[in-house]
């Protein structure tokens, strides 16, 4: 069997066996969740460890975004002036960026890389006139969601790294092995009693309570193939140590304020058996704090006390304390669980061999998880039992035991927009990067992440406001889902919309067939390294739009865009540059819906926009 990126899943068949014992291993290993759980005592944890969210942000984030400035002001001075803009560069350094990076699998993943290495200051070639390089430095925030969720996880918790060198590290993003390969095992008693050992621990975790689930599976893979590296052996061992969100606080990039503060966004699933929905809570997971601005939850936790058992935000202490479920691999697998419904598909079709297919249905079932297919489990919940939410009568979120999350981008709000729409963060701009494949498409974006999200205000009260959209299929028929557009450039426009307070403006940055065809399937799992060096180039060019092919101002119109907010605080005119640059891209208002004949035509309409 042949995917489509042309790796062959399965052509060998190993003596039955081994492959059985190395599968079943696997599979077990995978699910080792005890990783490294901490015990702490009563006494050295704070009274009380949620907090409202009504306050806006922590003081933690304020102080990080505030320390922050020192970088992002010199930063923005460097982006401008390199832009070639007719502005004063001094006059804006002030503006608040977001990034935002979409779902969509590996797709999203390496489309996004590439879309930051052109943001990126430390990428070869990227400070000269025209380039866009700095942005990255410039921004106070930077958001992900599945995909865009583990190219947020793979650059912070290898320290920040740059993508280039991510890309050379031999044994990360190693996408040619097919996912879930068994592991070949040398001695096959050693192993058997590795994976006795392995059980165990997955034992001791249910006995103890916790909930497992298939995310607590797909959570150590991705740990693997995109923060450990494929050759980091030690997760293997019977207690191996495994990076936490938490530990990030220590690390220089976090210490220093070198880098956006990082956001991953999972979704509520209440009750667990229905799934997600425009209303459900979106709920943030950063190095700081798990929680959510939605009603529902209305609270954020320290995350390195995950795991403590707390009834209206105190600590239980009838109940032991233990912390470590922050674990990062987990809270991935969490943003993308959506990728949980392979298993089933791969059980049955990774093998011709109906007896190893039958062993590893037997390993989930045994280990009791087959019935949750798309849902990671947070238990105990955090937020359990809080006083506050729904004007004291609670919700159902916090009348439950368990926390029910699943992928952030599974109510079709791929794009990780409500972080950065958030009013007490002040964000100025936000550029959103749209790697998403659209519904029963081949897989380019057709808007409707954008459209959902403006939706959603409306939907749900006291949600933040966002500027005024189109449908998707204006998006299309207009061609806006395939090329950058500016949505809110005028704040004094923005009337009508929820609340009190301006939204920022919005970088609408589509997935493009720039330099190859980047609209590869969500699902696809496998990528030659010829095809991801590719992707990763195509993405590149559609932040750069060709390195300036297609517009030598883009640089100078995506700093006229960044810098708007600041410029309308301060009742400064549009430069005359900025001018052209808002005409060109700012939406008009124009709709554009045509019928769905017109809009299916359209929107499978694509070519490359550069030929070789």
């Amino acid at each position: 069997m042949v995917n489509e990126s042309g790796v062959s899943f399965g052509s060998h068949r190993p003596a039955m066996l081994p492959s059985m014992l190395g599968w079943m291993g696997f599979f077990w290993w995978l699910m080792v969740c005890n990783g490294h759980f901490f015990h702490k005592n009563h006494e050295h944890l704070p009274r009380r460890l949620t907090r409202s969210a009504s306050s806006g942000i922590s003081q933690n984030e304020v102080q990080y975004v505030e320390d922050r400035k020192k970088h992002t002001s010199t930063a923005l001075h460097e982006f401008f002036k390199n832009s070639n803009v007719d502005f004063d560069p001094s006059l804006f350094t002030d503006s608040v960026v977001g990034l935002a990076f979409s779902g969509g699998g590996y797709r999203a993943m390496l489309t996004g890389a590439g879309e930051v290495a052109a943001l990126d200051a430390r990428t070869k070639g990227n400070n000269g006139h025209g380039h866009i390089g700095g942005l990255l430095q410039g921004s106070s925030y930077i958001t992900g969601l599945s995909g865009g969720g583990w190219l947020l996880g793979s650059v912070y918790f290898r320290n920040f790294s740059t993508v280039e060198n991510i890309v050379n590290e031999k044994d990360l993003w190693d996408l040619e092995k097919p996912l879930f390969v068994a592991e070949q095992a040398k001695d096959c008693l050693s192993k058997i009693k590795l994976y006795w050992r392995l059980y165990k621990n997955v034992s001791w975790k249910k006995s103890h309570g916790y909930s497992v689930t298939i995310t607590d599976l797909w959570g150590r893979f991705l740990y693997r193939q995109l923060i450990a590296g494929f050759g980091a052996d030690d997760i293997l061992d019977n207690n191996p140590r495994f990076w936490r969100w938490s530990d990030l606080r220590h690390e220089h990039w976090y210490t220093e304020r070198l880098a956006p503060f990082p956001i991953i966004t999972v979704l509520s699933r209440v009750p667990v058996y229905r799934p997600p929905h425009e209303g459900s809570a979106i709920i943030e997971i950063s190095p700081l704090e798990i929680g959510s601005y939605d009603k529902d939850v209305d609270s954020f936790v320290d995350i390195e006390y995950l795991g403590v058992k707390l009834i209206n935000g105190r600590p239980d202490e009838k109940n032991p304390i233990i912390v470590g479920l922050d674990e990062a691999g987990f809270l991935l697998g969490a943003s993308s669980s959506l990728f949980d419904q392979i298993f089933t598909g791969i059980i049955e079709n990774l093998t011709t061999s109906k007896s190893l297919a039958n062993s590893l249905r037997w390993v989930l079932q045994h280990t009791g998880i087959m019935g949750l297919r798309d849902v990671a489990a947070i238990s105990p919940n955090p937020f359990l039992g809080l006083s506050h939410v729904g004007n004291g009568k609670g919700s159902a979120i916090s009348s439950s035991s368990t926390l029910y999350v699943a992928d952030g981008g599974s109510n079709g709000l791929n794009i990780p927009l409500q972080p950065l729409l958030e009013p007490s963060r002040e964000v100025d701009a936000i550029i959103a990067f749209d790697n998403s494949g659209a519904e029963l498409d081949v897989s380019w974006p057709d808007g409707s992440p954008m459209t959902k999200s403006y939706e959603r205000q409306f939907l749900l009260p006291g949600s933040p406001p966002m500027p005024y959209v189109p449908d998707k299929e204006t998006f299309v028929n207009l061609g806006l889902a395939s090329r950058p557009t500016f949505f809110g450039c005028y704040a004094q426009n923005l009337t009508n919309l929820p609340g009190d307070n301006v939204p920022p403006l919005i970088i609408y940055i589509p997935n493009a067939g720039y330099s190859t065809f980047s609209n590869t399937s969500t699902f696809q799992l496998a990528y030659t390294d010829k095809k991801v060096k590719k992707m990763i180039q195509n993405g590149y060019n559609v932040a750069t739009r060709g390195n300036g092919t297609f517009d030598e101002e883009w640089a100078a119109c995506l700093a006229c865009a960044v810098s708007q907010r600041s410029r309308e605080r301060q009742n400064l005119p549009l430069s005359e540059q900025c001018k052209r640059c808002f005409d060109r891209y700012c939406w008009n208002g124009e709709i554009a819906s045509d019928g769905e004949e017109a809009f299916q035509t359209l929107r499978t309409d694509r070519s490359l926009l550069l030929q070789n």
